[in-house]
């Protein structure tokens, strides 16, 4: 933690609360903290979830940042027709890294709640031929 004494401090659990404090003294493995203020914070309504194709590389870092800066409440992957399956180590690393980017991303914006980030679903179901036949129509 870099700062002087007399130094504002924001601290949040991920859970709602927040505490204002003040350093109070500085140590070399320890800083004392003097506590100011405690406010809790309700959720937001509605809350937000965010179902992402898995994508490769760094795509999904991105986009959990991105999205959990914008509000996004909960991140759910998904494996699709049009999504490159990893396996399961590379899969479970990647998300991972995603709930680790989100945390970070949630803590820069300082949100009073860290967003979850749940596994990976299978395969969703593909429509069939006949509940897409019908004229696409697309709002503008």
């Amino acid at each position: 933690m870099r700062g002087r004494e007399g130094d504002e401090v924001d601290l949040g659990e991920g859970k709602g609360l927040t505490e204002k404090s003040r350093v109070k003294g500085i140590f070399r493995d320890h800083r004392d903290l003097l506590l100011e203020e405690k406010e809790f914070h309700p959720r937001a309504k509605p809350s937000i979830g965010l179902f992402q194709g898995m994508a490769r590389g760094g795509k999904l870092d991105s986009i959990a940042r991105q999205n959990v800066e914008l509000g996004a409440d909960r991140i759910t992957p998904f494996v699709s027709g049009f999504t490159v399956p990893l396996g399961g180590l590379a899969e479970g690393r990647q998300l991972e890294r995603m709930r680790k980017v989100a945390c970070e991303a949630a803590k820069q914006c300082r949100r009073a709640y860290l967003p979850e980030v749940h596994a990976a679903l299978e395969r969703l179901p593909q429509p069939s031929a006949a509940t897409c036949s019908g004229p696409r129509r697309q709002a503008w």
